[in-house]
């Protein structure tokens, strides 16, 4: 069973690592743009509705809790545990995001609006081609993610590193994307900015770096460890 309270002193930016602290900002903002998209005009009939719905969903809920693996439960569990952790909760926001991608494009397709916001005002085209980005970052760290589980062990997966450190840049574009997304989506200027914050949030506890994995055998040192997720990017 795992052990869902835990809070380590590794962290070199000093915050808890906790599900509350790691999952807990953004669980808040995903439930408030639930709130605000479904109790708004559009409803949930309308398809464009579940567009920042299941994008939030996956950017902001899905992915911390396949972040919060490797920081809270590294400590208590094998390597194999927090990947399996980590892998379903990015399979599921993988699946959420393309969802969210197919159903903004039909929306538009059957409403005659640009696919890439032409002739909208600046914030919302920023918005849509920050998402553009967004979306590429996900497919290659979907690819890459799909590989090392392929290649496990081998030296091909020693040199894909860099996942992990794409996986931060990704999860902080997702917020800047979403930042942007805000200032279209007309829930008020405080809800907006509560929003924001713990995006925001969210996002910047995601940023931390990851304790030494409970050895899987016996035997293992902590360095050996450490040594093993630097080259994992973590």
């Amino acid at each position: 069973v795992f052990h869902f309270g835990a809070v380590h002193p590794f962290s070199t930016m000093g915050l808890e690592t906790s599900p509350a602290a790691v999952i807990g900002p953004g669980l808040l903002a995903t439930g408030l743009i639930w709130y605000g998209m479904l109790s708004g005009d559009l409803g949930a009939g309308v398809k464009f509705t579940w567009h920042p719905i299941l994008m939030a969903t996956g950017f902001m809920l899905c992915m911390p809790v396949g972040r919060w693996a490797h920081l809270d439960l590294r400590a208590e569990h094998t390597a194999e545990e927090v990947r399996a952790v980590h892998g379903i909760s990015m399979a599921l926001a993988g699946a959420m995001i393309l969802v969210a991608v197919i159903l903004v494009w039909v929306s538009h397709a059957e409403t005659g609006v640009s696919q890439i916001a032409h002739g909208r005002a600046l914030n919302h085209q920023i918005h849509v081609w920050l998402g553009y980005e967004t979306i590429l970052l996900v497919l290659i760290q979907v690819g890459v993610g799909i590989t090392k589980v392929v290649v496990r062990g081998t030296a091909m997966a020693l040199s894909l590193k860099w996942h992990g450190h794409l996986g931060k840049v990704t999860i902080c574009w997702s917020a800047l994307t979403i930042s942007f997304g805000l200032a279209i989506w007309e829930f008020g200027l405080w809800y907006n900015f509560l929003v924001g914050v713990l995006v925001w949030c969210s996002a910047l506890v995601c940023m931390q770096e990851a304790p030494a994995p409970k050895p899987a055998t016996p035997g293992v040192s902590g360095a050996e460890l450490r040594m093993h997720m630097a080259a994992e990017g973590l």
